[in-house]
């Protein structure tokens, strides 16, 4: 064998092992670029997970809070509304003779003995006319102050033991608590 026949064998072995190699490194290297796309997949899969996550959290918030704000500024509105009937209610009352209101309260208080009924200037010439009255309805004895109440309207009645507030004021947001439902259910259904 020449030498030209061993040295052009030795180039298509070369050649071959070249080929081999370049073969299997192409394998090795397309594994690696599918193992890093399908890492890259994953991670991204995750991200775009994450992502939806927090944005359903941040959605349902964003809703809770809406919703808790509407339910907020409906209760600002119906407790504006009530206290625009308690005030009307109270006008109303205080343009007639609340005597009988007063005796009615009185007497539902279960009262007994002395009391000292201190009027509200607004009040005074009325419960001064019907003092005997209301004594004799309420069974119960009664002088009137001569200083009057720090209050709008109606007295209070004090006593050894206790003080009973008997204001328009009291009388319309008692009323309004035994009848908060009815109340709310006429103002607001």
């Amino acid at each position: 064998m020449s030498a030209d026949t061993v040295t052009l064998k030795i180039e298509e072995k070369a050649k071959e092992s070249a080929r081999i190699i370049l073969e299997e490194a192409k394998k090795e290297a397309d594994k690696k670029r599918e193992s890093i796309i399908a890492d890259a997949t994953l991670r991204k899969d995750k991200i775009i997970s994450n992502a939806e996550f927090q944005s359903d959290v941040v959605k349902k918030g964003i809703i809770q809070n809406a919703n808790a704000k509407r339910k907020l500024d409906a209760l600002k509105e119906e407790t504006l509304s009530l206290n625009e009937v308690k005030e009307k209610a109270k006008a109303l009352l205080k343009e007639k003779d609340c005597t009988d209101i007063f005796i009615k309260y009185m007497k539902e208080s279960l009262l007994k003995g002395e009391y000292t009924l201190i009027p509200s200037s607004f009040s005074r010439k009325m419960l001064e006319k019907n003092i005997s009255k209301i004594e004799k309805e309420v069974g119960i004895s009664l002088k009137i102050s001569k200083e009057d109440a720090d209050i709008d309207s109606g007295f209070i009645l004090q006593g050894e033991i206790y003080d009973v507030d008997f204001s328009l004021d009291a009388i319309v947001e008692e009323v309004f608590e035994k009848s908060k439902k009815e109340i709310h259910s006429t103002l607001f259904n």
